[in-house]
Formats: structure tokens, C-alpha cells, sequence
């Protein structure tokens, strides 16, 4: 199911636990929700942002391509 992008940084500053099996549907809606909003053929998109959500994206870049 496509779920909306969280974007509440209290919620996302609180501490990860490791996923388990009970976790699966979680794992298809994060699946389905990149889908919605990434390009499952790979198709390079576009997009300006500023703020919280370019810096989100900024450090997930950078966790991405190993950097910090």
C-alpha cells in the first residue's frame, strides 16, 4: 500500500530498532511508496527542495555514495 512520505522531524529523530519478520508489510508499503514517488525503470527525475527536506535528502545522498 502507498503510505504517506513522513516528514515529521520528531518522529524521525526518534531511535531505529532492527526490523523483524514481523515487519514484512512494511517493508512491501516502503516498496510501493518509493515506487509511487521514485521511477521503478530508473528514470532520472528532477525536483527542487529546500529546507528540512533537501537536507533529508542530502544525507541520504551521502549515505548513499558512502561520504559524510
Amino acid at each position: 500500500m502507498v503510505k504517506k512520505i513522513v516528514k515529521d522531524p520528531f518522529f524521525l529523530a526518534q531511535k531505529s530498532v532492527d526490523a523483524t519478520e514481523s515487519d514484512k508489510q512494511v517493508v512491501t508499503d516502503l516498496l510501493d511508496t518509493l515506487i509511487a514517488n521514485l521511477d521503478q525503470n530508473f528514470k532520472k527525475q528532477h525536483r527542487k527542495y529546500s529546507g528540512w527536506t533537501a537536507q533529508i535528502i542530502q544525507h541520504d545522498e551521502c549515505d548513499i555514495i558512502g561520504t559524510s
